[in-house]
């Protein structure tokens, strides 16, 4: 059986370590994720039309279609891949690396759905018993719905960090499991927590800004922060990685998980 391997070159292959960078390297990550997204940015644009498509249609599947898309979500990093080193785009390498990754991929999400609903049911859910009900919401009530969405979110962050990378390493690096892809993402967050808070403060300005024009705006800031956190990835967990010569992590930077 077709085994989906690594990039040849040594600047992609995971070295089970874990390196640690600078506040800016946030904003490095999104200029590199940027300059990824502008070599072919109507093809992402275009591709990433098709994928929100694609996702709205396996929605529709009762239980299991969320889970499908979820995991075939994944692939879009492979396509990050391809374009990052200047491939043409391979549906069929995707599918592979999905068809090896599936079950590890459908793990995480299975085990982050089950985070999520255990941290949001109990703080969100009585409040928001009124947006289901036949009378609308009271501001009173739309302003406890979203406090206490807040606070869930907040709690949320924490586990969450076990999911940021977990989905790209195990897509992309097929020799490690889903248990390792978590304990890797999670060591890495909290390591890299600098340049992380500043790749999540440019986002989330550049998330809301991309609401004023109707929503459109995230056909291109989701393609630009998929490419970012693949760039990110790389940094972090491969072998050279895609660090700028003036932000080199020293030796003492670099930690075994």
């Amino acid at each position: 059986m077709e085994q989906p391997t690594e990039h040849k070159s040594s600047a992609n292959q995971f070295t089970f370590e874990i390196k640690t960078f600078a506040f800016k390297q946030g904003f490095e990550w999104l200029g590199q994720g940027f300059d990824l997204f502008k070599k072919n940015a109507l093809w992402w644009v275009i591709g990433y039309m098709a994928y929100l498509g694609g996702m709205m249609l396996l929605s529709f599947i009762p239980y299991i279609g969320s889970l499908i898309a979820s995991v075939l979500a994944s692939g879009i990093y492979v396509v990050a891949q391809q374009r990052d080193q200047d491939q043409p785009f391979d549906l069929m390498a995707v599918l592979n690396s999905l068809k090896h990754s599936a079950l590890p991929l459908g793990v995480l999400c299975i085990i982050n759905s089950i985070v999520a609903m255990a941290i949001f049911y109990p703080i969100v859910g009585e409040s928001a018993q009124p947006l289901f009900s036949e009378t609308p919401p009271t501001p009173e009530q739309l302003s406890e719905f979203m406090y206490n969405t807040l606070i869930g979110l907040c709690v949320y962050l924490i586990p969450a960090m076990a999911f940021i990378f977990s989905p790209i390493i195990v897509v992309l690096h097929s020799q490690v499991s889903a248990y390792q892809a978590m304990v890797f993402s999670f060591k890495a967050c909290i390591l890299n927590t600098m340049p992380l808070t500043a790749f999540g403060l440019v986002f989330a300005a550049l998330f809301f800004i991309s609401f004023i024009p109707l929503g459109l705006g995230l056909l291109i800031v989701l393609p630009i922060t998929i490419c970012s956190l693949y760039v990110a990835h790389k940094d972090i967990f491969c072998a050279q990685g895609a660090t700028s010569l003036s932000d080199k992590p020293s030796r003492d930077d670099v930690m075994s998980a």
